[in-house]
């Protein structure tokens, strides 16, 4: 390593992972988009603003997806109503293994102790 000092060594591998992650998180957005499209053209445009604009996706690994929602309600109500829907986007647009789970936020003012994480009762179902 000739002409590199671990600074700049630290800096490379460092920005290196920003990359890797930024790429990530705009894949992931890519896909999210490509499945609000889908729901889109599959429910009406009140049920579509009422009911997934406000989803958030927050990370995809290992075949899970964490999405935001804003109440333990919205996971309950696209749970009961919209889950083979959101089920064929995943399956499309992910993988036929994606998991939903959801991040529900119910307070913004310490966003740590706020988080919920919540499976979809619906794979719940499946598993047990």
């Amino acid at each position: 390593m000739k002409g590199m000092n671990y600074t700049d060594l630290f800096k490379e591998i460092t920005t290196d992972e920003n990359d890797s992650s930024q790429k990530s998180k705009t894949e992931l957005e890519n896909r999210w988009k490509k499945l609000l499209r889908f729901i889109k053209n599959n429910v009406s445009t009140h049920i579509f603003r009422t009911w997934f604009i406000p989803l958030r996706p927050i990370k995809y690994e290992n075949d899970e997806i964490l999405v935001e929602v804003p109440s333990q309600f919205y996971c309950e109500w696209i749970d009961q109503h919209y889950y083979s829907l959101i089920r064929a986007g995943l399956e499309r647009f992910f993988s036929a293994d994606t998991k939903l789970n959801y991040q529900v936020v119910v307070d913004t003012t310490n966003p740590e102790e706020s988080k919920i994480k919540l499976p979809s009762s619906n794979e719940q179902n499946q598993e047990g």
